[in-house]
């Protein structure tokens, strides 16, 4: 767990009540009428204790403005105060505190080496710095199984050479491992844990000392790669006065598998739920809206397809109606031609006619015979101009006929076709 929730979300854990608890327990000893600076303090649990345990003053600093709010609401005490601020730029004047305590913080900022020199830089000459770092490579072995929060993993060694690059190597080395053993409670405890306690994190602060303890070999072989994290204390008094065995232990009853569970980590992943449920609705709502706008193109695609058809069988019309133009074109000019033709017959007819009378006024027809031939002459004439009149009407009347594609046309229609492509009828017609 990144961080103890005091919230009801949460309920209590004695483990990692235990494993926050021990690492500020390192800082007991040297908290008494010390100026103390708890960077990264989160909720201010840590900077209660530090007070709590002696120190003149306390002050606690943290990024999070949430967090600070928290602790300014949940750990009040005279002499202690929370200021929200980045702790790779400390607000603080040069050589101020006595002891300044970081734990977990290393693997959260940006800049490591700047964060320590910001931290060494307040420290008063001969004052304490206590750092804590988790040994994230045993807690995730595998590759593609991270903590989300943490920016950048150490190995001891990791944590030993920049540390000892910015602080020095006056230092002291401690490690942190989880406890099997037995305890002896007295009898009056049989009936804990008490409901109240176990509501949230708060049952932390309900802790005891023990009167003693002592700690026996172990059969496993541990060190530095299978510890849960690493404590470095750096100053000139931190030999004598750091605790050489110091834990904080939490009595269980003996035939339990314990589990740790990481609540943090849970809260992240329900986040992570819920984000992947609004995405999954969205996605539901995308492939809903695709499916519909990709009915509307087949719609659209059906359309276009019915259109083109339409205009292909529109451009096969036009080039009928374009050939029976051309078509009605010709047959009129050819029947113009024949107009022509006739026109000129009955021309001639007519000028005979007139030839023929003008000898007959001429020539005053002497005798009955040569009137009798005279008049058959002229009845000849003017049958012969009947019957060039007759055949010049027919003729007109075959090229309308003809002209109106042998009946399937009208006249009219003709005129209107004609005069749709510019073209007129000639002169006589209609």
């Amino acid at each position: 767990m990144e961080r103890l929730d005091f919230s009801d979300k949460t309920s209590y854990n004695a483990v990692e009540a235990a494993i926050h608890l021990n690492r500020y327990a390192m800082a007991k000893p040297f908290c008494r009428d010390a100026n103390v600076l708890d960077a990264a303090c989160g909720e201010g649990y840590g900077s209660f204790l530090l007070k709590k345990w002696g120190a003149e003053s306390v002050v606690g600093v943290d990024i999070d403005a949430a967090a600070i709010e928290k602790a300014c609401s949940n750990f009040k005490n005279d002499g202690l105060k929370y200021i929200q601020n980045d702790v790779q730029k400390l607000p603080f004047e040069d050589h101020v505190f006595d002891l300044v305590v970081s734990l977990e913080t290393l693997e959260h900022v940006d800049d490591a080496e700047m964060f320590l020199r910001e931290i060494k830089r307040v420290l008063k000459p001969g004052g304490t710095i206590i750092l804590s770092c988790p040994n994230d490579p045993y807690y995730y072995e595998r590759d593609n199984i991270k903590n989300p929060f943490h920016k950048r993993t150490y190995t001891f060694y990791e944590f030993k050479e920049m540390a000892e690059r910015e602080l020095g190597s006056y230092v002291d080395y401690f490690l942190s491992f989880a406890l099997d053993g037995f305890i002896n409670l007295p009898f009056e405890r049989r009936t804990e844990p008490e409901h109240d306690i176990r509501e949230n994190a708060f049952g932390m602060f309900h802790h005891v000392l023990c009167d003693h303890v002592l700690c026996v070999p172990q059969e496993r072989y541990l060190n530095q790669w299978n510890s849960n994290y690493y404590v470095g204390i750096w100053g000139g008094g931190s030999a004598g006065q750091a605790y050489r065995y110091s834990a904080v232990v939490a009595p269980r009853d003996f035939f339990v598998d314990h589990k740790d569970v990481d609540y943090d980590l849970l809260h992240h992943l329900e986040d992570i739920c819920r984000e992947m449920d609004i995405l999954c609705k969205e996605k539901e709502e995308n492939q809903q809206n695709y499916r519909e706008n990709e009915e509307e193109v087949t719609k659209l695609k059906l359309e276009h397809e019915r259109q083109i058809n339409e205009n292909h069988h529109m451009k096969s019309d036009l080039e009928s109606l374009n050939m029976v133009l051309e078509r009605l074109k010709l047959l009129l000019e050819l029947r113009q031609k024949e107009r022509d033709q006739a026109q000129l017959h009955m021309y001639e007819n007519w000028e005979y006619y007139q030839q023929t009378l003008s000898q007959l006024n001429k020539s005053q027809i002497l005798g009955a015979i040569q009137m009798g031939s005279a008049s058959a002459q002229i009845s000849s004439g003017e049958q012969k101009m009947e019957e060039a009149k007759t055949a010049f009407e027919e003729q007109q009347e075959e090229a309308y006929e003809k002209a109106s594609l042998d009946g399937l046309l009208t006249i009219d229609m003709v005129k209107n076709l004609l005069t749709a492509q510019n073209f007129s009828m000639p002169a006589g017609y209609g």
